[in-house]
């Protein structure tokens, strides 16, 4: 029993009280519903989508995707363009064209697409194609002066897309392609915040995407001692598994798109060790090179196992075996540092190359061994064993930009990692002569 009120009450059983509540149940099965996949990275710019699903032979599930270390190329305006400005060079100067590809490319303006047909690097200009403006639909517009212009929706790793390597802020005066810094795969991918659509039914530049990723395996790349650079006999195979004497620290093997080798390359030899490239508007010149690289040449007479020491320019390398000082010029030089594909690839020039980080840390101190040791086929023959010279570890913040292979051919996915949050610029200047620069910085203008 119970006072209620001040009244006593008592029931004799349990007393049910009817309230609004269901009282059925229903069974729902293969019904979509919306849920949170786990971390993602925030991309904008985005050309294309990952795959995601499997959809006969068009994609398949769980596709990797590269992390790259910089972003989509971008510049701005050197002048205002109006809505009908010519198509001629000169209305289309920008303050550079760094990484900009070879060839017929898309770029971005506000909210108008423009066909390029190639650039001069020379004179900083774009040459826009007779037909260009307004390009797939969008509308040709006015322009201020810098204005940011976008390249849109290219391949900007060193596997297709060719680059002029013209001199830049980048990497200490030197403008280089991207480089793969770590892999991924995709889980999903779906919008976060929205822009004001360019085309109509398509995002624009500025859409925000969730791309959810995992299995995220960051690179770290190596470098032999002297002495112990890869050759035709000291090589080491994609794939291996390699561990190191002292750390113990191991990794797998991984030839990333940009360890490969450049063939049948025009070279002109010089004193102090150098080799210089013709470069123009449509040769690469150093622009693909790494530090590490090995280098061959019939006409060129070097010690072997010959590899780039230094990059000095757009058209200037240094090598570490010594060639004649009188000049001469050679068409079959060969650089670079892996050769074959699949699981056939392997490393068999120059002294650097990666691995994907799976336990420990490798040290200067560490010997290196690898699984494939016995046979014809064995790696790391060098008399001593091969010892390490120095070891650089990629993290994910490093990255800012994710390329993804699909399967139907001209559907790549291209997008940039947005760093509004991430990635902030802090300190001050001062003085009248002071002149700052800078690319994505994420401002509301960046610095020009």
């Amino acid at each position: 029993k119970a006072y209620i009120r001040g009244f006593e009450v008592g029931t004799l059983a349990q007393t049910f009280i009817p309230l609004n509540k269901a009282r059925t149940t229903a069974f729902v099965q293969n019904s979509p519903t919306t849920f949170s996949a786990g971390n993602y990275a925030t991309v904008e710019n985005a050309y294309g989508t990952p795959d995601i699903t499997s959809d006969s032979t068009d994609s398949k599930p769980f596709k990797e995707v590269f992390l790259i270390d910089q972003r989509m190329p971008v510049t701005h305006l050197a002048a205002a363009v109006t809505s009908t400005s010519t198509h001629a060079p000169a209305d289309w100067t920008v303050d550079s064209v760094e990484r900009f590809p070879m060839g017929a490319f898309i770029f971005q303006i506000d909210d108008e697409l423009i066909l390029c047909d190639s650039v001069d690097s020379s004179n900083q200009r774009i040459d826009v194609n007779s037909s260009g403006r307004g390009y797939l639909g969008t509308t040709e517009a006015t322009h201020l002066i810098n204005a940011a212009v976008y390249v849109w929706g290219i391949d900007h790793l060193p596997t297709t897309t060719t680059y002029r390597a013209s001199v830049g802020a980048d990497n200490a005066g030197l403008v280089r392609r991207a480089n793969v810094i770590g892999v991924a795969r995709t889980r999903a991918f779906e919008v976060g915040t929205t822009g004001t659509a360019t085309l109509t039914g398509k995002h624009p530049r500025s859409t925000q995407f969730q791309h959810y990723i995992f299995d995220v395996r960051m690179l770290a790349k190596i470098t032999l001692a002297s002495g112990d650079e890869f050759s035709t006999t000291n090589y080491l195979h994609n794939g291996a598994r390699i561990k190191g004497s002292s750390s113990g620290a191991t990794g797998i093997v991984y030839i990333a798109p940009q360890d490969k080798k450049y063939t049948a390359q025009t070279i002109a030899t010089g004193g102090n060790n150098t080799i210089t490239f013709t470069k123009g508007d449509d040769i690469a010149g150093t622009g693909g090179l790494e530090v590490g690289m090995g280098f061959s040449s019939t006409g060129v007479p070097i010690s072997n196992n010959a590899y780039i020491s230094a990059i000095s320019s757009s058209t200037l390398i240094t090598i570490s075996g010594a060639v004649a000082s009188t000049s001469a010029t050679e068409t079959d030089g060969v650089i670079g540092n892996a050769t074959g594909t699949g699981d056939g690839a392997r490393y068999d020039a120059g002294n650097t190359f990666h691995v994907i980080q799976t336990t420990g840390t490798f040290t200067t101190s560490d010997t290196l061994t690898s699984n494939y040791s016995t046979g014809d086929g064995a790696d790391l023959q060098v008399s001593g064993g091969a010892v390490i010279g120095a070891v650089k570890y990629y993290s994910f913040s490093e990255a800012h930009s994710i390329w993804g292979q699909n399967a139907a051919a001209g559907k790549e996915y291209v997008a940039d990692l947005s760093m509004k949050d991430t990635k902030k610029l802090t300190g001050t200047a001062s003085g009248a002569t002071v002149t700052l620069t800078g690319t994505n910085t994420q401002f509301a203008s960046d610095f020009s």
